[in-house]
């Protein structure tokens, strides 16, 4: 064992604010663009270990079908994930013209595997993050009052805390629907191709699911269940279009839900101002040009 002593701890300081700092350290700051490094790394890793895995379990099945005298391809699920531009769809009546081959059918349904494995993996490690996020920075803070508190800490300290870039404009139309909107996601920021602005936006599908896990998580962690449907009309635009579903949970240590100022209960709007998405104080929407 070593014979060096331990600082001293100093006099001024209480026990309790010790034991606060160790519970909380001071952050150590990163440059900002190496998390846009680092998920182009996770996404590359995800989609290479899900093509292994795919490519193993389509083996196995193919001698499992052979060993039993079994003869047919696999019967896949019907539910597939949007294309996020790995695949080159045929245009309407290539098929017609150019039938595909049993193995190209194969390559394809193979292809759609892995682009949905990725989906899934992405999803779940980002409701995992999103939700460590959001706990931690608001660990020593009261409970959100209201669902528009909520909202206003996603687009504003949320997002600072991971992208060091606020969301432009929130609206919502007051009824469990919230639109966040940034025009200029800096996960989109750096993508380009050399087949087109069409091409870009199929590649940025798969981009934005990390996202949208994110704020799915922390919602959730923070006593809200979401749908986060993340949409990008032109690079590097983003829009996120937040849905509370049904299924909310009775209660929360981080949230009071459905409550303002206690146990008053959250009245809807309805009428014009539920049916018209409203601007929200702090944000500017732009409006569209007559």
């Amino acid at each position: 064992m070593s014979n060096q002593t331990l600082p001293p701890l100093p006099q001024n300081v209480s026990a309790a604010s010790l034991l606060q700092q160790l519970a909380s350290p001071t952050p150590a700051f990163i440059d900002n663009t190496i998390p846009s490094y680092l998920v182009n790394e996770m996404i590359r890793t995800l989609r290479h270990s899900t093509t292994v895995r795919i490519k193993r379990k389509r083996k196995m099945q193919a001698e499992i079908r052979a060993r039993d005298g079994l003869s047919g391809t696999i019967a896949f699920s019907s539910s597939r994930h949007p294309n996020v531009g790995e695949i080159n769809m045929a245009k309407p009546g290539t098929q017609e013209e150019k039938p595909m081959t049993e193995a190209e059918k194969e390559k394809a349904e193979e292809d759609q595997d892995v682009l949905r494995g990725l989906h899934e993996s992405l999803h779940t490690i980002g409701l995992q993050v999103g939700g460590n996020i959001a706990e931690k920075i608001t660990i020593f803070r009261s409970p959100f009052s209201t669902h528009l508190d909520t909202m206003k800490f996603i687009c504003k300290e949320f997002f600072l805390h991971i992208y060091s870039k606020q969301i432009d404009n929130l609206r919502t139309n007051h009824r469990g629907v919230f639109v966040l909107q940034s025009n200029a996601f800096p996960p989109l920021m750096p993508l380009s191709t050399t087949n087109g602005s069409a091409a870009d936006l199929e590649v940025a599908k798969i981009f934005l699911v990390y996202p949208s896990a994110l704020i799915e998580g922390a919602l959730g962690r923070l006593g809200i269940n979401v749908e986060v449907l993340a949409e990008s009309a032109e690079l590097p635009q983003c829009t996120f279009t937040i849905k509370m579903t049904r299924n909310q949970p009775t209660g929360t240590a981080y949230f009071p839900l459905n409550t303002v100022g206690g146990n008053q209960p959250v009245i809807p709007a309805t009428g014009a101002a539920a049916a018209a998405n409203t601007s929200v104080e702090g944000y500017s929407v732009p409006r569209r040009a007559d």
